[in-house]
């Protein structure tokens, strides 16, 4: 007999009762498995609270958050890498919120579209803190290839032998409001790549800041690029503009072009950069189309503009003022000095160097001109204020009301002062340290403006002002 005969066989109060006892079953087991089913997905929220990278998943706005370890901030996720791996689709963002991330395995961001990786941040960039060693773990920082989108507001540093970003073989990716530094190699390099715009950024390296090869429609705009090998260096490329840059600092060319046609270089400020190479070096045979016009070049220990063998002259040179390079002998080589045509000049651009300056022009500068005198070179605008006085630099300190009151009346005036400054007998050894090098210069530059009873060792000529009198003599004993 089969089992729906034997169920028919039972008595009819049998047979209610097992009826009584499967609803009474339901009723118990229906809210359970409801239950079940609510906490496992209470479970799954929870743990993509706590960040673990398995749950990192995007949310109604295709936004993906990502906490540092702490998870002070809330958030989905703390791994950067599998937020990345978890965009499926276009037009995502991985919004990293305010946190210190120490990173050893490089971030590949590889055949995304669109996809935006951003610091949630409420002031500097620094809340969001990239720090990097990834020795063993693939060799770059960030290392981005064919894929569209942008970084913004991150600041990322740190051990990164193959660079800390590289660009490579996208169309149309960009960098914003970022701080990069590249402390064992190169900082950022752009290859095979076009529409590529790094801007309103702030960049160093060990190596060289920003390098581009092979790659078409690149723009550098607005950016702090300082204390690196070289600024900007580009090579077989074409469409390339450099405009609005501060470069500064750097040990070796400002800006480097080598083979690149249709340049466009305006509006930067390039000064005090040091070490033997050209400040902004042309060579190769193809840099056709090209503008150079606006900028200012000057206190730089190299020389200035130089046109290498084998190499075009711009096209356009116009409205730069080159000054001072080379200590005042080599402002232009391996090509005709153009001052003094096309609104070219060669006369101190009267810069604020001073405690947080923005490289502005002081009021009177010679960089600012035309008949309305509202068209300005360089990349700093205008300070609205007269640059401060200053002595003569033969001046006696006894003389000036604002001496250093370390001076001794009884020696040569300006020896007497340097001595006194520095604690040794090197002229522009400004920390006494017995090297003369960039951080005697940064110190001169952070007290520019400034009298030297504040501080007196960076008055190395003795005139009572730090100025660029006292740059000079760094300069011309590095």
């Amino acid at each position: 007999m089969n089992l729906k005969d034997r169920y028919k066989s039972l008595p009819i109060s049998t047979r209610r009762m097992m009826g009584l006892g499967a609803v009474l079953a339901l009723v118990v087991a229906l809210p359970l498995f409801v239950w079940a089913i609510v906490n496992l997905n209470f479970n799954q929220n929870k743990r993509a609270a706590s960040g673990e990278p398995s749950v990192c998943i995007p949310d109604q706005n295709k936004t993906i958050i990502v906490t540092d370890a702490w998870g002070t901030e809330g958030g989905t996720c703390h791994d950067i890498q599998t937020a990345i791996d978890a965009v499926t689709g276009d037009g995502y963002t991985i919004l990293i919120n305010r946190g210190d991330y120490n990173i050893t395995n490089t971030i590949y961001v590889t055949g995304k579209s669109n996809l935006a990786i951003t610091g949630n941040i409420e002031g500097s960039v620094d809340e969001v803190w990239l720090s990097f060693n990834t020795t063993y773990g693939g060799g770059w920082g960030i290392k981005v290839e064919n894929s569209s989108g942008s970084i913004n507001l991150l600041h990322a540093e740190g051990v990164t032998p193959n660079g800390l970003l590289s660009i490579q073989n996208v169309t149309n990716f960009s960098v914003n409001d970022t701080y990069l530094y590249g402390t064992s190699s190169h900082t950022l390099d752009i290859q095979n790549s076009s529409e590529v715009e790094i801007a309103q950024s702030e960049i160093r390296s060990s190596a060289g800041a920003i390098e581009i090869d092979q790659s078409s429609n690149v723009n550098i705009t607005y950016n702090q690029i300082h204390n690196s090998s070289t600024g900007v260096s580009a090579s077989n490329s074409t469409y390339v503009s450099i405009i609005g840059n501060l470069i500064t600092a750097n040990n070796g060319s400002g800006i480097n072009i080598w083979n690149v046609g249709n340049t466009g270089i305006y509006h930067n400020t390039i000064v005090y950069n040091t070490g033997s190479s050209p400040t902004v070096d042309i060579s190769g045979a193809d840099n056709l189309q090209s503008t150079f016009s606006q900028n200012i070049v000057a206190f730089n220990t190299g020389a200035g503009v130089v046109r290498e063998a084998n190499s075009t002259n711009f096209s356009t040179i116009s409205y730069n003022d080159v000054f001072s390079n080379y200590g005042g002998q080599y402002n232009y080589a391996g090509m005709t000095d153009p001052t003094g045509t096309n609104g070219n000049i060669s006369a101190d651009p009267l810069i604020n160097f001073g405690n947080g300056a923005n490289f502005c022009l002081y009021t009177g500068s010679p960089a600012i001109y035309g008949a309305d005198r509202q068209d300005l070179m360089g990349s700093g605008g205008r300070c609205g204020f007269p640059p401060p006085s200053t002595s003569t630099p033969t001046a006696s300190p006894t003389a000036s009301p604002t001496a250093s009151p370390t001076a001794s009346p009884t020696a040569s005036p300006t020896a007497t002062a340097i001595a006194t400054a520095t604690s040794t007998p090197i002229a522009g050894d400004v920390n006494g340290d017995g090297i003369i090098n960039i951080v005697d210069l940064g110190i001169i530059v952070d007290h520019y403006g400034e009298n030297s009873v504040n501080f007196p060792s960076a008055d190395l000529n003795g005139d009572g002002t730090i100025n660029v009198v006292d740059i000079q003599i760094v300069i011309d004993n590095y």
